[in-house]
């Protein structure tokens, strides 16, 4: 993965798109248009729907969804957790990749 992390604090990983690949949930197929969350030690990947599902479970007077499963870590076979989770947005591949040109985008402010 073409990626830089600008600080420990940002806690953004900034991923570069490959021309004629299409990002897709790991667990739900669908496609990753910009923001969404990845495992560091293999590179799983969830949507934002997803990991909100698995962070903040529905009230128990929700009506009842389908839970996806999530897979394993290919690096420790242990379970994702959405604590253990990266949070990633893809820049175009012509876009250049440095923390000075990234800092004052909203995600990179929080927003």
């Amino acid at each position: 993965m073409d990626s830089v992390v600008c600080t420990a604090a940002s806690k953004v990983v900034w991923k570069r798109a490959i021309q004629g690949v299409r990002e897709m949930c790991d667990a739900c197929d669908a496609t990753l248009f910009n923001v969404h969350w990845t495992c560091g030690k293999c590179g799983f990947a969830v949507c934002a729907d997803c990991y909100r599902a698995k962070r903040v479970p529905p009230p128990a007077t929700a009506p009842r969804r389908e839970s996806v499963e999530w897979l394993t870590c290919s690096a420790n076979r242990q379970a994702h957790e959405p604590d253990s989770l990266m949070s990633t947005q893809i820049i175009p591949s012509d876009g250049k990749l440095s923390c000075e040109s990234l800092k004052n985008t909203p995600l990179a402010r929080g927003g």
